[in-house]
């Protein structure tokens, strides 16, 4: 008889801490169970004294029927083996997921903070850009003053009647050191604002990026 089926009959799941005296009740209340005077089948009853034999026989005479034990146990540590497999694989797939999961987070983080940066470095060119229109426009500007001057100091006597007033090479040249000092004044506060916000447009993006690292 197998030890697996005789044990399974009885409803106990290992032949350890098991003696006759426990056996002996079990079997008490599968006769209940089984006896034909209480509905039960003849041919279960008499399966679970054939059952019950072998089981004592087990106890009574353990080396006679020691591989039929051992062979059991193998089987049930195999079953808790493939059942620790089974947990260890779903456990390392749902790991697995997990990672994914985080990997494609981190990509698509990385990406966005990819498309700031170059976002950040388009504002900046835009910027410069609008900064050397500027400086050439105000750079325009002092030479167009400049000549003008430079007209007015080159009149002869008779522009006057046109309109035109004549300087003289004094007034040139105060007029001229005017112009230019204005112009290196204006150039220079131009310079510290784009420096500024240059500067604001940089810290705005690094505190996106620490940010968004943060999160993560």
């Amino acid at each position: 008889m197998d030890l697996h089926f005789a044990l399974k009959w009885f409803e106990i799941t290992s032949m350890e801490d098991l003696d006759l005296i426990k056996l002996k009740k079990i079997y008490r209340r599968l006769t209940l169970k089984y006896h034909p005077d209480k509905g039960g089948k003849t041919a279960d009853f008499v399966q679970l004294q054939e059952v019950y034999s072998y089981l004592q026989d087990c106890i009574k005479y353990p080396h006679t029927h020691k591989t039929d034990q051992k062979t059991y146990t193998q089987n049930s540590n195999n079953t808790n083996s493939q059942a620790n497999d089974t947990s260890d694989i779903e456990f390392y797939k749902q790991r697995i997921k997990d990672l994914q999961k985080y990997n494609s987070t981190y990509q698509n983080f990385v990406n966005l903070q990819i498309q700031t940066i170059k976002q950040f470095y388009k504002n900046l060119d835009q910027i410069n850009s609008q900064n050397n229109s500027y400086n050439s426009s105000l750079g325009k500007l002092l030479n167009d003053e400049l000549a003008k001057l430079d007209k007015r100091y080159k009149s002869g006597w008779w522009k006057s009647i046109v309109g035109i007033k004549s300087i003289d090479k004094s007034d040139l040249v105060y007029y001229q050191n005017q112009l230019v000092n204005e112009y290196n004044r204006i150039l220079t506060k131009s310079q510290k604002d784009n420096l500024q916000i240059n500067y604001n447009a940089y810290q705005e993006i690094l505190d996106q990026i620490v940010q968004g690292i943060n999160a993560l």
